[in-house]
């Protein structure tokens, strides 16, 4: 490692600048220019680093800075950087304690009570490279300057005045769209879910659609009337009937009258209008000349004074023995 050549020009010499300065908080304080001034806040007797090092733009050797001497003078924060006065004691305590490699210096500084008239105001730590035999400044080269500081009695204080503090704009922006991408995605959710339901539903009302009209097609008696002829439902009766044994016809077509609440004067005008349609005297059975009977009692004779289905049939014989 090169060291000092103090002898040599102030222009040849890197420029000391501060690389880290530690605090317990950042404060963004409007200055007179309508801007900021980052201001870092320090709680009086308790210690703060601040880190001195070299511009990495200097294109020379390396000096070392173990072959300096630093002293550190507290200023206040205006443009005259004039020091704070003090009558015997100094108002701050600093430890200097420089790298092994030469290339950093850390100073532990320590504020100490101020008085009542510095308390709102802030203030800056003054850096100085001096020659360890004659304890002078070497120039401007070998000089830092701080950053704004401020001196509060408490941590307690700082919670207090700083109950409001805002995030960066970044910070917001990026949790906002956070918040906004996750309403998004659950709001999709809820789309794709009553989607489906819909889409569900469609297909239950288009299987419906069928079953209904079918169901109406068989039930309604215009579209019997529509589809089947008489012929047809009676041509229907009797193959269904073919079909059973001869010892279930019987019961099958009694359960079946008695399904649909067949009467027996009803029974009996269907028995007269098929011995018409078969040529036979109304009011005989199909088989024999006996009297006629009921399909659920024995045989009764007919004792109607003036019997409408009679006289009806009647005149449906006389009908087709005209056109006979």
């Amino acid at each position: 490692m090169n060291r000092f050549n103090l002898t040599a020009p102030a222009i040849s010499l890197p420029q000391l600048i501060v690389l880290k300065q530690n605090c317990l908080a950042e404060e963004q304080i409007p200055n007179k220019d309508g801007d900021t001034t980052n201001v870092f806040v320090v709680v009086k007797h308790s210690p703060f680093n601040v880190q001195l090092g070299f511009l990495p733009t200097y294109g020379g050797p390396q000096p070392d800075l173990n072959c300096l001497s630093f002293d550190v003078k507290l200023v206040y924060d205006s443009p005259e950087e004039k020091e704070v006065d003090f009558i015997k004691h100094k108002p701050f305590e600093f430890r200097v304690k420089v790298d092994p490699s030469g290339t950093f210096v850390n100073i532990e500084c320590r504020l100490k009570v101020l008085t009542s008239q510095l308390e709102d105001m802030f203030f800056r730590l003054r850096f100085l490279g001096l020659d360890p035999i004659t304890k002078r400044a070497i120039g401007p080269q070998l000089t830092a300057i701080s950053e704004p500081i401020k001196v509060i009695s408490k941590p307690e204080q700082l919670r207090k005045n700083l109950p409001t503090q805002k995030r960066k704009i970044n910070d917001a922006l990026v949790h906002v769209l956070d918040r906004i991408e996750n309403s998004q995605s659950h709001q999709k959710d809820l789309l794709d879910h009553l989607q489906s339901q819909i889409d569900h539903l469609k297909c239950m009302i288009q299987e419906s659609e069928l079953t209904p009209h079918k169901k109406m097609r068989m039930t309604d008696p215009q579209e019997l009337q529509k589809e089947f002829t008489l012929e047809d439902t009676f041509s229907l009766m009797l193959k269904s009937l073919e079909n059973e044994s001869v010892e279930s016809r019987s019961q099958k077509l009694k359960t079946s009258l008695s399904d649909l609440n067949v009467t027996t004067e009803d029974a009996f005008e269907f028995v007269d209008f098929f011995n018409a349609g078969l040529g036979l005297p109304i009011g005989q059975q199909l088989f024999g000349n006996g009297p006629k009977q009921t399909f659920f009692q024995p045989s009764v004779e007919c004792r109607c004074v003036h019997c409408p289905h009679r006289e009806e049939l009647l005149r449906i014989e006389e009908f087709y023995s005209i056109e006979l």
